[in-house]
């Protein structure tokens, strides 16, 4: 279990605990969830992930969704639950280190489609590293 500091304080002490707790917080919290979650063995699936918890119990408990796989990271709170897709964020993370221009060309990509402008063609170029960018492209769009 991954939870804010200080929450463990609320749990009862057990001779055997039912699960591992994890207390993370701050702008890292969700990078070190998600590089622990990647590092984890198909057996340790499902698994519960708890971003805040937050003071609305009963929306936290009506959005609790189990992470079955690392492929696809179920995100809970109070608030909402949000999917993180682990194999575009590395490819991301990848093309962030590798194509500087390319992450820009991304950047505004992101921000023009939260806007509702998508534009018809991407810009063709040749190259290792566009046809990275152009992989994700067609990633995001799948998503949509």
């Amino acid at each position: 279990m991954l939870t804010n500091p200080g929450w463990d304080k609320r749990l009862r002490v057990a001779t055997r605990p039912l699960f591992e707790l994890h207390q993370v917080s701050g702008k890292g919290a969700m990078e070190y969830a998600c590089h622990l979650i990647a590092e984890l063995s198909e057996e340790a699936f499902p698994l519960l992930y708890i971003s805040d918890i937050g003071r609305k119990k009963a929306e936290l408990v009506a959005n609790l969704k189990l992470t079955l796989s690392k492929a696809q990271i179920q995100v809970c709170s109070g608030e909402l639950v949000f999917r993180i897709n682990t194999e575009l964020l590395q490819a991301i993370r990848e093309m962030q280190q590798a194509d500087k221009s390319g992450w820009k060309k991304l950047q505004g990509f992101i921000v023009n489609s939260c806007h509702g402008r998508f534009p018809k063609k991407f810009p063709k170029k040749s190259g290792q590293k566009n046809s990275l960018l152009i992989a994700l492209w067609f990633m995001i769009i799948a998503r949509q």
